[in-house]
């Protein structure tokens, strides 16, 4: 059973100090990290692996954007696990504005591998996002379904029902939705900085998380809570988020499928 969640946010990304720069991947709205990102990735997985042994993830499971799996792979190399690509950690992006396509969708962990080696392709998403956007309401429905059906499918599964901790490696708004998910209240006050992470351990009963530490906690990074970001941020007009342009390619392209990927095991 799964008894411990760890939910941390990508490091600084280079398109915080400059404007030129290139995604590695092609993938458009993907930007790589920093050096400072780098490095507050590897003070995070030192931090991750001076946890108790009994507490330390055995599973960690990454966003497919690249600052993800750059943040990702320290954590990784020093616990010795490999990452699992998941779509449904992917970065939230409100509704796209009409006539400017579709927001992105990076690329499969097969492909990601060729550029982050501990990735195991083995691992199939189990959840995608609409690349058409989501609202507020959208993007923590979304993380619900996710976070539940990920856990029990960890649970059922043959070969992964033994680990109990898991890592899950995200962006801000992504990171804030799963943790108010945990805690059952959506309207949790929460800022999530870069490499931030919160611990959520499982209560007296299945469906009750209980933060263990400061959510979003950052006292093991040398320079603190840094661009930190929370919901109160996102613009609003009307009561509703504006609408983010996707990125046009085809003004017919299909979206893809989006949302849960019926479970093979059923």
């Amino acid at each position: 059973m799964v008894r411990t969640i760890l939910i941390a946010r990508h490091g600084f990304r280079l398109s915080w100090t400059t404007n030129t720069w290139t995604s590695p991947t092609g993938t458009e709205k993907d930007p790589p990290l920093a050096a400072y990102g780098v490095t507050q990735a590897v003070d995070l997985a030192k931090f991750i692996k001076s946890l108790p042994e009994g507490q330390r993830p055995t599973l960690l499971f990454s966003s497919p954007y690249y600052r993800c799996l750059q943040t990702s792979s320290p954590s990784s190399e020093i616990l010795g696990i490999p990452i699992y690509v998941e779509h449904g950690l992917s970065e939230w992006y409100s509704p796209v504005v009409p006539g400017t396509g579709l927001h992105p969708r990076p690329h499969s962990a097969q492909t990601l591998k060729q550029y982050f080696p501990s990735i195991d392709p083995s691992w199939e998403s189990i959840y995608y996002p609409d690349r058409r956007g989501e609202t507020i309401k959208g993007v923590h429905d979304r993380c619900g379904d996710f976070l539940d059906a990920l856990v029990a499918r960890i649970e059922n599964h043959p070969i992964l029902g033994k680990h109990k901790n898991i890592l899950l490696v995200s962006h801000a708004a992504t990171c804030a939705a799963l943790v108010r998910h945990l805690v059952n209240d959506r309207a949790l006050p929460i800022r999530v900085g870069t490499c931030t992470l919160s611990i959520l351990e499982r209560g007296d009963s299945d469906d009750q998380w209980v933060p263990r530490g400061e959510l979003a906690g950052a006292d093991f990074l040398p320079g603190g809570v840094e661009r930190d970001w929370g919901f109160e941020d996102a613009v609003y007009k009307d009561d509703q988020v504006i609408e983010d342009p996707g990125v046009c390619h085809d003004e017919g392209e299909d979206p893809g499928f989006s949302g849960l990927v019926p479970d093979k095991a059923l």
